[in-house]
């Protein structure tokens, strides 16, 4: 799954289980959450306000965050982490 998540809201796209079947028809619609999706940069001192897909780019190549960096921040606090 691609998701994002705008305003407390979530958005998820299903991807196909085996990629080799098949091509999705509207790749813009896919990844619409990653350009119309305006973030702050989440590092500490950083004030750049850009693109999600921007942002993580960003990131990893002006931040040095790792991949896992990446994912724990998009998905944000866990359910399971409280218990």
């Amino acid at each position: 799954m691609v998701g994002s998540q705008d305003r407390g809201e979530r958005e998820m796209y299903l991807l196909p289980a085996d990629p080799g079947k098949g091509r999705p028809q509207q790749l813009d619609r896919l990844f619409e959450c990653l350009e119309g999706t305006v973030r702050r940069c989440p590092h500490a001192g950083c004030r750049k306000k850009l693109a999600l897909g921007v942002i993580i780019v960003h990131l990893n190549d002006d931040h040095r965050w790792t991949r896992e960096q990446i994912v724990e921040w998009l998905v944000g606090p866990s359910a399971d982490a409280t218990h």
